[in-house]
């Protein structure tokens, strides 16, 4: 039986995972989380980042995969949620969800303000994108992989980072986010097995390549070792396979290797 898969970001990695022969897709929702409204508050805002958090993106990722594109943001809990209801209603299954939507903070966390009266409130759009959409994605996910009567008992793969692990200080709230999901993941995972069968895991991908930050960004980062989309796609191929039957690991993909990060007893 063909499966149906609801995937969060429309990256370049989404699309290179849906392209394996051994992940068996019918159904990709590719979506974003850019807000084009310029009368929205900054914090609600993503003019500034890059082309991935485009809906053409996302549909351009979708026409390729002969797959559905969602419009939805990911920070918006009615919206997130239709399209799971929306896909589940259609099909009648899901049977992975990967939560890969993710942002990195654009404003200096260390920026000098004038001393009379408190500075401006911090943009935290990044932890509502990495983190809090990431645990919305996954509850619903849970509800939808109950309701499933395909005989699958549903796969969660949740990205994270290795900032999550190691610190990041020019992206403190980046680095913060990924690390909850860690932290989430872990918490969730042996309630998702014995209650539900749910295999819920996270992958930590090093420094890659990506629509993520611009190029000019990325010529800030010098010599460095980068993680190939391929050795991503990879682990989650692996994470996906129910023989291995995989659930609350949390695996770091630095370069062309891969290592499974045990929690402290």
């Amino acid at each position: 039986m063909q499966k149906v898969a609801l995937i969060t970001g429309g990256g370049e990695s989404d699309r290179s995972l849906a392209q394996r022969p051994s992940v068996p897709v019918t159904h990709l929702f590719s979506i974003w989380t850019r807000s084009s409204s310029s009368n929205q508050p900054r914090h609600q805002r993503m003019e500034a980042f890059p082309r991935r958090h485009e809906p053409s993106s996302g549909k351009e990722a979708a026409i390729a995969l002969k797959a559905t594109f969602h419009q939805t943001n990911v920070t918006d809990y009615s919206s997130l949620s239709n399209t799971f209801e929306k896909t589940f209603q259609e099909f009648g299954k899901i049977d992975f969800v990967f939560a890969n939507a993710d942002i990195v903070e654009r404003d200096s966390f260390y920026a000098i303000f004038p001393s009379s009266g408190p500075p401006p409130e911090p943009d935290q759009l990044s932890v509502d994108i990495d983190l809090k959409a990431v645990i919305a994605t996954g509850y619903l996910a849970q509800h939808y992989f109950r309701q499933s009567l395909s005989g699958s008992s549903g796969c969660l793969i949740s990205t994270s980072s290795v900032g999550g692990i190691y610190p990041s200080p020019f992206c403190q709230m980046y680095s913060a986010a990924k690390r909850g999901v860690i932290g989430f993941t872990r918490s969730v995972a042996k309630h998702f097995y014995t209650h539900d069968k749910i295999r819920a895991n996270a992958i930590l991908p090093g420094t890659m390549k990506t629509a993520l930050l611009t190029e000019k960004e990325w010529e800030t980062f010098g010599e460095t070792e980068w993680t190939p989309i391929e050795k991503v796609v990879e682990v989650v191929e692996m994470l996906l396979d129910e023989t291995q039957n995989h659930w609350g690991k949390t695996v770091e993909i630095s370069g062309k290797r891969h290592y499974f990060r045990e929690q402290v007893k």
